[in-house]
């Protein structure tokens, strides 16, 4: 049960992270992009995305889907015999 909790926690901390980041561009950068200008909007973006981004974004989609897939495959493995879980590859 601890390992359930554990993959759980663990996708639901990534989904957050990934979550909080698209309110924030929504609800914080796409207005403000209107006052800077689209080619400083544009720079911003590509420099964030293609720095920092280009390690973190991947590290946490492929994290969340990990461990959304531990749970599952952890939790088939309890309960009654002979029950089918289809993962998707």
């Amino acid at each position: 049960m601890k390992l359930i909790v554990t993959f759980v926690v663990s996708a639901s901390l990534a989904n957050g992270l990934l979550a909080g980041g698209d309110v924030d561009r929504w609800l914080v950068g796409m207005p403000a992009w209107r006052s800077v200008g689209i080619l400083a909007w544009a720079n911003y973006s590509r420099s964030a995305d293609l720095d920092n981004g280009f390690v973190l974004y991947p590290i946490l989609a492929i994290g969340r889907a990990r461990a959304s897939r531990g749970a599952a495959v952890v939790r088939s493995g309890r309960g009654e015999r002979g029950r089918v879980v289809g993962i998707p590859g």
